[in-house]
């Protein structure tokens, strides 16, 4: 069944990824790239099989909180997985792997809701990757937006920071994330008008506006940093403020899409 093939083998690498990450932010031991990225892969693609196997098995396709969930778990995971080949992120890791494992976990073994037809328009099903990919790194640069506003507080106060981490680079890495998120949502939000032409749905129009009020917001942040230097915990509490919005509108969308959709 779903809960044990390939959830579990899933769960299991999630967990050792993490464990890897944690001992190399205490700098107990330095984990070999090909041995902590091996891990990961296996984690992100097994968990990828997972939905995979629970789309192809189902006579329809849930847009379900419990799918989306899983679906940005998976994301944030890959994301940081492609990012390991370049910088390994280990201050992320130790977070996401465990709450992408627990996402997987509960797409198990909940019941399936929100069930839509299968032939879905291509301008919404584009429409939800986008959404996806950028709600997943928005994510992760909320993620980084907590270290940044915690790390600004210990700097301030003259404490050491954790080995191997710096504002600097946690900073730079939070812009990074950003950009690529800002990239995606502003793609979304083009083939979001599209998906708005296709159905008359009520509660639509006030998920497109609050996800474009995020939007606003994450926009004056970067020219923020691009005019005014803004950046420490100032940068943190914006990129805060505009996920959390963000968040909002895209669980809130979800009950539109599972009460609403299938009465049409």
């Amino acid at each position: 069944g779903l809960l044990t093939w390939p959830v579990i083998p899933a769960l299991i690498f999630y967990l050792i990824g993490a464990y890897q990450a944690l001992l190399s932010l205490q700098g107990a031991r330095q984990h070999r790239m090909f041995e902590s990225t091996v891990v990961r892969a296996l984690a992100v693609g097994l968990h990828g099989l997972a939905i995979w196997s629970a789309i192809q098995s189902a006579d329809q396709i849930s847009l379900g909180i419990a799918l989306m969930l899983t679906c940005v778990g998976f994301a944030m995971a890959l994301v940081l997985l492609l990012n390991q080949l370049r910088r390994p992120m280990n201050h992320l890791d130790v977070f996401v792997f465990p709450l992408s494992g627990l996402s997987l976990l509960l797409f198990a073994v909940l019941p399936a809701t929100g069930m839509v037809r299968v032939a879905l328009p291509t301008p919404l099903f584009i429409h939800i990757i986008l959404s996806l990919l950028g709600y997943s790194i928005l994510a992760l640069a909320a993620l980084q937006a907590l270290y940044l506003a915690l790390f600004d507080r210990l700097a301030r106060t003259g404490r050491t920071l954790p080995k191997g981490l710096a504002l600097d680079s946690i900073e730079q890495m939070l812009f990074e994330s950003i950009w690529l998120g800002m990239i995606a949502l502003s793609l979304g939000i083009l083939t979001g008008f599209a998906f708005i032409d296709s159905y008359d749905v009520r509660g639509i129009i006030h998920h497109t506006f609050i996800t474009i009020t995020a939007w606003l917001i994450f926009a004056v942040l970067l020219w923020g940093r691009l005019r005014a230097g803004w950046r420490g915990s100032q940068a943190g509490w914006w990129t805060l403020a505009g996920f959390g919005i963000l968040a909002l509108g895209y669980f809130g969308s979800k009950l539109v899409i599972e009460v609403l959709i299938p009465q049409t």
